[in-house]
């Protein structure tokens, strides 16, 4: 059933791409640099959800952890690029990019530890430490407050809605959370703390991928209303007198 649900977010990729082919290299880079927190499944699974793994590679660990955090990493860029209309021109500088990532990586990672020797639960010191983490970084990367909107509702919808065909097709999958660690309340059988996340998530990813990638941002540019009420003067034309007809 997990496998299925990151197959429709894969699916839901593909077709984003394909339907705004400008942001394919930008997304898929996005993707490819998040793809390795799913080593965070190792401190999720069992405290905060228990997936149906098929192929593991490490304890609670796999490969479709890989997939769902690559397809998330394209969603959440390809929603939020798409809202923001910033695009990444020339060739970005890969070492760069990673020392960046690692930068912030380190920074949530920390906060989170911090939070979790504080007696937070594992789902919300992530969502702390990484938001916090990402609104440091976030002050570095010009107009990169303009990503979060488009990112978090763009990227909250789809989640949501793969999450919810998911629950509609496999009521089992509800019994993927653990019970011990959630409020309770639930829409249409998805725990809200998963609503919590998609919108936190969608917001945050895509201005700490603007920061990796500062230098290639292009954003359009917004005209002042003087330049919108501005009109090139008609060059004004005199009447023939008709005596000179």
């Amino acid at each position: 059933m997990y496998l299925l649900a990151v197959l429709g977010l894969l699916a839901c990729l593909i077709g984003g791409l394909w339907i705004w082919p400008r942001l394919r290299a930008s997304s898929l880079l996005s993707g490819l640099l998040l793809a390795p927190f799913c080593l965070l499944s190792v401190v999720f699974v069992p405290a905060y959800w228990q997936p149906d793994h098929h192929f593991t590679f490490l304890a609670n660990v796999g490969c479709e952890d890989a997939l769902f955090c690559f397809a998330c990493g394209g969603i959440s860029w390809l929603a939020a690029a798409n809202g923001s209309g910033v695009l990444i021109q020339g060739e970005v500088q890969l070492f760069r990019s990673l020392t960046r990532f690692g930068i912030w990586s380190a920074l949530a990672l920390l906060a989170v530890l911090g939070l979790r020797f504080a007696g937070w639960e594992i789902l919300g010191a992530v969502l702390l430490g990484f938001s916090s983490a990402g609104c440091f970084v976030m002050a570095r990367v010009s107009h990169a407050w303009r990503l979060m909107l488009p990112g978090a509702f763009g990227f909250a919808l789809t989640y949501v809605s793969v999450a919810w065909a998911m629950l509609a097709l496999f009521p089992a999958a509800a019994t993927f959370w653990t019970s011990s660690s959630l409020c309770g309340h639930r829409v249409l059988g998805l725990p809200v703390e998963e609503m919590i996340w998609a919108v936190c998530f969608g917001a945050i990813w895509p201005v700490v991928f603007a920061y990796c990638v500062k230098e290639n941002l292009t954003w359009p540019t917004r005209q002042t209303p003087t330049e919108r009420n501005f009109r090139s003067p008609v060059p004004m034309k005199l009447e023939e007198p008709s005596f000179m007809r």
